[in-house]
């Protein structure tokens, strides 16, 4: 018996030829009737399919259009599939065959979205501490920065801070308020 693959999701058409020879007496004999049966293989009580012959040619070909049958048929299951002619009224079975159902190959690509992990109730602070950090860095203000000075340089811009008081009243401090010390030290202090 041969095996004939076909498409769940396409219509299928099969071809077949036929010879009729001999001489009936019967009524009706001249008229031939075909038709294309589909039972489940191993299953006795299922139930079976009849497809009508769709073209009959003088050169005698047939051919059975099965539509797609997605619905219908199971993927991966064995049927039996039956040539049936009616002359009269007998019923003759020429050829049989093994057929398959199969999917056609279809391929989709869709985008996955990341997942956004919700933070665990039952986790610590502490293990989530890394996690939030990693996710939103440290948000750091404007803030001036700090300078350290030693103790003799701080009592250095508080000497000269007291000298510069007293001789802003000259015309020479009003002209340069800040003596050139006071900057040296502000530079080595910001230096460090």
């Amino acid at each position: 018996m041969s095996k004939l693959t076909l498409k769940l999701d396409e219509a299928n058409d099969l071809n077949f030829q036929f010879k009729v020879q001999g001489t009936s007496s019967e009524p009706n004999a001249s008229s031939i009737q075909f038709r294309f049966v589909v039972l489940e293989q191993d299953n006795p009580s299922a139930i079976g399919y009849i497809f009508p012959v769709t073209a009959k040619e003088e050169d005698g070909t047939i051919t059975v259009a099965i539509p797609a049958t997605k619905d219908v048929f199971k993927e991966n299951t064995s049927y039996l599939g039956k040539v049936e002619v009616i002359i009269g009224t007998r019923l003759l079975v020429p050829t049989t065959m093994e057929l398959e159902f199969v999917r056609s190959l279809a391929v989709e690509v869709t985008r996955i979205q990341p997942k956004i992990q919700k933070p665990d109730d039952r986790r610590s602070i502490e293990d989530l501490l890394p996690e939030l950090e990693e996710e939103n860095p440290p948000i750091r203000e404007n803030k001036p920065k700090l300078v350290t000075m030693t103790k003799s340089q701080l009592q250095a811009l508080i000497l000269e801070s007291k000298t510069q008081k007293k001789s802003i009243r000259t015309p020479q401090a009003v002209s340069n308020p800040m003596k050139a010390s006071l900057k040296d030290l502000m530079k080595d202090a910001l230096k460090d």
